[in-house]
């Protein structure tokens, strides 16, 4: 088991090493949203959610990531965005320890 995580470990960061050091920061901006949404599809899972619903969570992660890079959030003051986005993901938690979720 340990083994696999370092071969992962190792692999990312031979993808994320590149991607900081690059003169665009585009390739910077794709990995973490890649991250983002992986993030967002691995909590699915944590949280019980079937297949379908995981991937859904995966994919509106992505697509929120997109929505923010493509209006400029990037540039922009994002205290607004954070806070709407750590209030959701309070929310859910909450809501979802009320379902009975372990």
């Amino acid at each position: 088991m340990l083994k696999q995580r370092v071969i992962t470990a190792v692999v990312l960061l031979a993808i994320l090493l590149p991607a900081l050091l690059a003169d665009n920061p585009v390739f910077f901006h794709a990995i973490v949203l890649l991250m983002v949404a992986a993030g967002a599809w691995e909590w699915g899972r944590l949280n019980g959610l079937g297949t379908v619903a995981a991937l859904g969570s995966g994919a509106l992660g992505l697509a929120a990531g997109l929505l923010t890079y493509f209006m400029g959030g990037l540039q922009a003051d994002c205290k607004l965005l954070w806070l709407v986005a750590g209030l959701a993901w309070v929310v859910a938690g909450v809501v979802l320890l009320r379902l009975g979720v372990a």
